[in-house]
């Protein structure tokens, strides 16, 4: 979140970006480490993978749409590379 600040402050990053993109990191990280809970609890090495499948339906709706957010920040960053 510093560097998104950072960014933010040299006219880089719109704030609304900065607020998608550490939304997204925490939303990820909180699926990432509930899933290495469930894997260590099942004897399993924890990993980076998570279950889609084994998500609730507001947080699987909660990550297309943060997936999308991302999508949609990438393409508009490769037009603007464009030109």
């Amino acid at each position: 979140p510093d560097r998104l600040q950072d960014a933010v402050a040299a006219g880089r990053l719109a704030e609304t970006d900065a607020q998608a993109l550490a939304g997204t990191q925490a939303l990820l990280m909180d699926l990432i480490l509930r899933q290495q809970l469930a894997d260590l609890g099942e004897g399993r090495k924890p990993g980076t993978r998570v279950a889609i499948k084994a998500l609730s339906r507001k947080q699987a709706r909660e990550l297309a749409g943060s997936l999308r957010r991302l999508d949609d920040m990438l393409q508009a960053l490769q037009r603007a590379i464009a030109g």
